[in-house]
């Protein structure tokens, strides 16, 4: 009997060993580069057009013929030699100059895409002057892309990296054609280059870091919205949450606020005490405490929606269609973690209680034809749907894979239950009543 009230002592003192380590401020140096939803599928081009002569219009005026008091003139370095001459603009929310407020001026020579190397000035110190800023960039024909940093004049800690890439010469064409046809009935008194003598931008404007606490771990961002070089700003940036080790983040997104600034994961909240404002460091301190505000109640109804399983996209089903059995609602994607355990333990809650419960999977980022060939080469016995932002959000999914177990009528009894905690749970016959 000693030996066994010394073993619950034990494990007692563990686990407030644990909430207290937990409960520490916890400092995260944001090292890791990140990218979200928006970055992966923003395909934002920095028009270059054709330098006849100077003086130039300012970006603001885009798209306009106007002259006069906007117009400005750049100090040039030498051109002699060169030849296929453009400029343009890159966005730079720490640029400062009158004329050209949160742009930068690029200058860009033999722009032919050929076995010359582009020559890239871009005006660093926002003075339009190209004869100051150091030694101009190159980018190769075959260079996958180039990255630029901008800095803070005032603070060379805070800088934003813009990475630019080319169009593919030989895909893409209607596409290509598109952006040709915009670009021309839209650029003023300014000769557009064409889109595959311009560049695609890709802003480098996450920092991120993986964190673990207790049993959960999970990535941990910050986001420049602004891209000035500052990470911090209440009302603009926004702490980004996603799955641990992935460079793509989820779309849960929390904004920095002036006075109380926290984030939700996983039925936790964490407060952030601390946010270095050039983006270098964020502390965070689990709050075991606090209520929760972006969670689903157990006991009550699971918010009503529609979806489509992969056999048909076009037709949409009520998930009051599966309120007459209990019912597993699993979010998940290809890039998920605990892809290959998962499946297996889905296996055996269908060959075990398939009887008894729906499951139902839903796939947020994959498309039809690739869940269809999944479903077929791996004889998936249950239902594959397509999830959405809005289903996500509705369930408060930040990251996959997320899972729901309801009893019938889809009164909630389990939030963020694994397939394999479900199936002991079912084993255990703690998990099939009514």
């Amino acid at each position: 009997m000693m030996n066994y009230i010394k073993s619950i002592s034990f494990i007692i003192c563990l686990f407030i060993s644990f909430l207290a380590k937990a409960q520490q401020p916890v400092k995260l140096m944001l090292d890791k580069q990140a990218n979200d939803d928006m970055t992966r599928k923003m395909q934002s081009l920095i028009a270059l057009y054709k330098y006849p002569k100077q003086p130039f219009a300012p970006y603001s005026v885009f798209g306009t013929s106007a002259q006069g008091n906007s117009e400005f003139n750049v100090k040039m370095p030498d051109l002699t030699g060169y030849k296929d001459t453009c400029f343009g603009f890159i966005f730079f929310g720490g640029a400062d100059n009158e004329k050209l407020k949160g742009n930068v001026f690029t200058l860009v020579v033999q722009n032919k895409r050929d076995m010359k190397p582009a020559i890239i000035w871009t005006d660093k110190n926002f003075n339009l002057d190209l004869t100051d800023d150091g030694n101009p960039d190159t980018m190769k024909y075959d260079q996958p892309f180039l990255d630029i940093t901008f800095y803070d004049k005032q603070n060379k800690s805070a800088y934003y990296t813009c990475r630019l890439s080319r169009l593919d010469l030989f895909k893409n064409a209607k596409y290509k054609m598109l952006v040709d046809d915009y670009y021309k009935g839209h650029s003023g008194n300014k000769i557009f280059a064409g889109s595959v003598y311009s560049f695609k931008e890709q802003r480098q404007n996450i920092r991120a870091a993986d964190y673990k606490v207790g049993n959960d771990s999970f990535r941990i961002a910050l986001k420049d919205v602004n891209c000035n070089g500052y990470y911090a700003e209440p009302g603009i940036d926004l702490i980004l949450i996603g799955n641990y080790g992935q460079e793509e983040l989820g779309d849960a997104n929390f904004q920095i606020d002036n006075k109380n600034t926290f984030f939700e994961k996983n039925a936790m909240r964490f407060d952030v005490k601390e946010i270095d404002a050039t983006g270098k460091s964020l502390t965070v301190e689990l709050n075991t405490g606090a209520k929760l505000t972006r969670q689903l109640n157990t006991g009550k109804k699971i918010p009503k929606f529609k979806f489509s399983l992969i056999e048909d996209e076009n037709k949409k089903i009520k998930i009051k269609k599966y309120k007459n059995k209990p019912t597993y609602i699993y979010f998940w994607n290809y890039e998920q973690t605990r892809f290959t355990e998962d499946t297996i333990a889905l296996r055996s809650l269908q060959n075990e209680f398939g009887s008894k419960i729906n499951i139902l999977t839903l796939n947020y980022g994959e498309t039809p034809k690739e869940l269809l060939n999944f479903k077929q080469r791996a004889s998936i016995p249950w239902a594959i749907g397509r999830s959405s932002k809005p289903i996500n959000d509705l369930f408060y999914v930040e990251t996959f894979p997320s899972g729901f177990f309801t009893k019938k009528r889809l009164k909630l009894t389990h939030a963020n239950i694994s397939p394999a905690e479900l199936l002991t749970l079912l084993r255990n016959g703690s998990g099939n009543k009514n």
